[in-house]
């Protein structure tokens, strides 16, 4: 059987998005598994009483069942540049446990930050966020992610961020980019302008 995850922000000793994390939990697991049970993200993420301040990241592996929870401090990283890579057969529509596929187009990055998959000439995802793109003050993102991750749905659902098709060869038309996921929310302090150098392609 294969494994799913969660990654769930806590902020001040709290869950955020939790119910966006348990939706696509249930989903998934029906999905996958035919799964109809009472399934309860919210029983297995006990948060510890020693983070009280500051951000940290809680990992759920889970099948039928919860597998394991893990908590770890949170560290941001900034990524401004981006490795085009190809690959028209990745499937990561469901939030698996295992990356190998993401993993392998990420050793691809060179002196990149990150990679950028486009499949079937569609811009998608980097390797661990949805991207957005500005244009006349107005954010899209792509219409076909390889996830749709919770942030990105969050900001769709409050109308912050549009949904467009958008091929490699549209990125020239944008402003700016921004990545989001999880635990990384919408901060126009993060937009990065478009530039030749930001975008790498071999």
């Amino acid at each position: 059987m294969c494994l799913l995850l969660e990654t769930i922000k806590i902020e001040s000793h709290l869950p955020v998005n939790l119910d966006y994390h348990q939706e696509r939990a249930v989903q998934s697991r029906k999905r996958l598994f035919g799964a109809e049970d009472d399934f309860d993200l919210s029983r297995s993420v006990k948060i510890p009483a020693g983070l009280r301040t500051g951000v940290h990241k809680c990992r759920v592996v889970y099948g039928l069942n919860v597998e394991s929870v893990e908590f770890e401090p949170y560290h941001s990283r900034m990524i401004s540049t981006l490795k085009i890579v190809f690959d028209d057969e990745i499937d990561y529509s469901c939030k698996f446990a295992d990356r190998s596929a993401l993993n392998r187009l990420f050793a691809q990055r060179g002196d990149c930050d990150d990679v950028l998959v486009v499949k079937n000439n569609f811009v998608t995802d980097t390797s661990i966020c949805n991207i957005l793109f500005l244009k006349n003050k107005q954010w899209f993102t792509p219409d076909k992610p390889l996830l749709e991750g919770i942030q990105r749905r969050f900001l769709i659902e409050t109308g912050l961020v549009k949904t467009m098709e958008i091929r490699l060869s549209d990125i020239g038309q944008f402003e700016k980019f921004m990545l989001v996921n999880a635990m990384m929310p919408f901060d126009e302090a993060r937009a990065v302008n478009i530039q030749s150098q930001n975008f790498h392609i071999e």
